[in-house]
């Protein structure tokens, strides 16, 4: 089941309390259902099944993320995976902007990792390595994008993890364009 879209269905009675129950249960599915084996093919199906509500992967995103050799914690990159879906769904429900979204993401922090989405300062300062390009359905180039926002865990080259992406506000989605590595300042 994918990340909120848990409802009453036939059978289930119409009382508020048991559909707050599977939304709850929903919200929870895909950490329930993480990897069993965690390794890089099984965490893109699992992104594409329970949080492709929420996040794509583009391209860029699955070569680098194939292409990193080091050892990743992938429990930590997939509740940090779930946390972005999550901020991709309050950015969606907060039209307003009248929510402190900091606030709201905390108990998506599933294990206090003091996760955050933060800006990567100055994309130009990164050329090409911070952008994407984004496609038209028929396969042709609408444009190129920068990544302007990123998830960071730890600082210790060895173990950190980062998500770079781009809410994309049309599609109400976030387009994930480089993991799990530090992208070097060209």
């Amino acid at each position: 089941k994918k990340l909120g879209s848990g409802s009453a269905g036939p059978g289930t009675g119409s009382s508020e309390l048991g559909i707050a129950q599977l939304d709850e249960k929903a919200k929870y599915e895909p950490v329930l259902n993480f990897p069993v084996r965690f390794d890089k093919d099984d965490i893109l199906d699992w992104v594409e099944t329970y949080l492709g509500d929420y996040l794509i992967i583009h391209p860029k995103a699955r070569r680098s993320f194939e292409a990193c050799s080091r050892n990743i914690d992938y429990k930590r990159l997939c509740l940090m995976l779930y946390y972005l879906a999550h901020y991709t769904r309050l950015r969606n429900e907060n039209k307003d902007e009248s929510i402190n979204l900091d606030e709201a993401l905390r108990p998506y922090d599933l294990e206090d990792m003091n996760l955050s989405v933060t800006s990567v300062g100055d994309v130009t300062y990164y050329k090409s390595a911070i952008k994407i390009k984004i496609h038209n359905y028929d396969g042709s180039v609408r444009g190129e994008q920068y990544m302007p926002l990123h998830i960071k865990s730890d600082v210790n080259p060895r173990s950190l993890i980062r998500i770079y992406f781009l809410y994309h506000k049309p599609i109400g989605k976030s387009i994930i364009g480089y993991l799990p590595d530090h992208i070097d300042k060209v």
